[in-house]
């Protein structure tokens, strides 16, 4: 998730990276896996996300405020349509903000299936 965060330009200037091996010299433009905060900006960036992409997706705004640890989005719905619709949705969401959601699990192969089998009208383009 960390890779997926832009860091705005007039900050980038404190993220810079010296490889121990070459004498070079690289800035970062996201955010720096390791650095203590880390987890808060992610999570900051979800919180944000919640509140002014959410209108109309209750379920979404409720995993991403109440339902994330770190980089993990742990939530899921009683019936199969209904995880999938929370599914699609969150992908929805997440994605105008450039975030691809990875790692999916589930006890149901449907769920899965939904995920990393993408409809046959996608396939042909």
């Amino acid at each position: 998730m960390y890779r997926q965060i832009l860091i705005l330009p007039k900050y980038r200037k404190f993220q810079h990276v010296l490889p121990h091996d070459e004498l070079r010299e690289y800035e970062l433009h996201t955010v720096t896996y390791g650095v203590n905060c880390a987890p808060y900006l992610a999570l900051r960036v979800l919180k944000i996300i919640a509140s002014t992409d959410c209108d109309g997706f209750d379920r979404v705004r409720n995993a991403l405020e109440y339902q994330t640890y770190v980089d993990d989005i742990c939530d899921g719905a009683d019936t199969i349509p209904d995880v999938l619709k929370l599914q699609s949705d969150l992908i929805s969401v997440l994605g105008k903000s450039g975030l691809e959601l990875k790692k999916w699990a589930s006890n149901t192969p449907a769920v899965l299936q939904a995920v990393y089998q993408p409809p046959i009208a996608w396939a042909h383009l």
